[in-house]
């Protein structure tokens, strides 16, 4: 699909977000591993938040506050997880790649286009 220009970075990210879900969901690693490659992109995930939270949702929250709240939500969930993972816990990293997968997928389905269509109104 194609992206406007704003939130081409984005969608980028979320390749990559989605390919690191897939990992810890196959567990194709070590979990001592896959948790260290959680670790190597906490910051990385967190940023992403930040530009969503502060630069995206306040125009969606006009048009679809739904979509907004959830976004809020959803990542306030998923810092959740990453604190727990960065703490030690081991046991949260599957629960923690199925909310960033399907984050990710609520994000590119209904988050963008929202915010794409609040672009064109303004």
């Amino acid at each position: 699909m194609k992206r406007s220009a704003e939130l081409m970075p984005l969608s980028r990210e979320h390749h990559t977000a989605l390919s690191l879900a897939r990992r810890i969901l196959v567990q194709t690693d070590d979990v001592e591993i896959l948790h260290a490659q959680v670790m190597q992109r906490t910051q990385e995930i967190l940023a992403h938040f930040r530009v969503e939270e502060e630069g995206l949702s306040p125009a969606v929250m006009q048009r679809s506050p739904g979509l907004a709240l959830r976004l809020n939500d959803e990542h306030r969930a998923l810092r959740d997880y990453l604190l727990r993972i960065e703490s030690g816990d081991r046991q949260c990293l599957k629960d923690f790649a199925y909310l960033l997968q399907q984050h990710v997928r609520f994000e590119e389905r209904e988050f963008f286009p929202a915010f794409e269509a609040c672009m064109r109104e303004a």
